[in-house]
């Protein structure tokens, strides 16, 4: 990419006033500067004092040069893991998680359950990383206050618990209409079990047996889920009962879609938007 960048500025700067007096290019300059039509006229325009000028192609060096250096940074903005707190040392070991950031820290899938104990971890994981942590409950809020409340942030956190609960509620607070335009402005979503299958398409596998921890007057206003990507993680694929489970699932709704068994060793990095 380097190369090809150092290439494209190469000829972009043909346009400028030499500065030796024969130019290794100029071959090239004359042969394209009748041909407004060819493909370096998308990127130059024509001028007869000064060649070419060459706006366009700066533009596209720029974003060349951008993508060479994301190398030195982060290349994705979605993370999905079956246990945060189990693989945040890989994570950090292998640079993929920020030096420093603000998270907001979203506990709602836990409301269902007296104790939450997989969510402290995660917390306190993250606390641990020197980041500051700010808890953001989807219940009760409003649009408007809940988007000001995230835009603050440099990574959306959502914890494991009741998926179809947090479905709900991510829905009846608009998370759900806010996280793709925050991920289009650079921010990270991280998802622990429940968070990680708020990702994916939708969150029907998980219905029947979800409901049944809820209050009987619970109803689901509909399964869509949050759709960064394309697939529904199955998490902490490791222990015997819930892989029978997913078993049973992959069994049942394997020909509609698509699948990815995480222990919680394990996790994906995604890079949505092209971002």
């Amino acid at each position: 990419m380097a190369i090809f960048c150092l290439i494209l500025e190469h000829i972009a700067t043909l346009g400028s006033p030499p500065r030796k007096p024969k130019h290794p290019g100029r071959k090239l300059v004359e042969l394209f500067s009748n041909r407004r039509k060819s493909v370096f006229a998308l990127f130059f325009r024509f001028d007869p004092q000064t060649r070419f000028r060459h706006t366009r192609l700066r533009e596209f060096i720029k974003s060349c040069y951008h993508l060479g250096n994301m190398s030195d940074s982060v290349k994705y903005n979605v993370i999905l893991t079956s246990s945060f707190n189990t693989v945040v040392g890989e994570l950090r070991e292998k640079s993929l998680l920020p030096k420093t950031a603000s998270v907001a820290f979203i506990p709602t899938a836990g409301d269902p359950y007296p104790e939450r104990p997989w969510i402290d971890a995660d917390r306190k994981a993250l606390v641990e990383l020197g980041y500051s942590v700010m808890d953001i409950d989807l219940k009760g809020v409003t649009v408007e206050s809940l988007e000001k409340e995230l835009s603050s942030h440099d990574i959306i956190f959502v914890a494991g618990g009741n998926t179809t609960y947090l479905v709900q509620q991510s829905y009846i607070s608009g998370f759900a209409d806010l996280i793709h335009s925050f991920l289009k402005q650079g921010k990270l979503y991280i998802g622990s079990s429940a968070g990680s299958i708020l990702a994916g398409p939708t969150v029907e596998p998980f219905v029947t047996e979800d409901i049944a921890e809820l209050s009987k007057d619970f109803a689901l206003t509909k399964p869509t889920c949050l759709h960064l990507v394309d697939y529904i993680v199955l998490p902490h694929d490791q222990v015997e009962q819930f892989s029978a489970e997913h078993d049973k699932i992959i069994k049942q709704y394997g020909e509609q879609l698509t699948f990815v068994r995480l222990t919680d060793k394990e996790y994906r990095t995604e890079n949505i938007y092209g971002l």
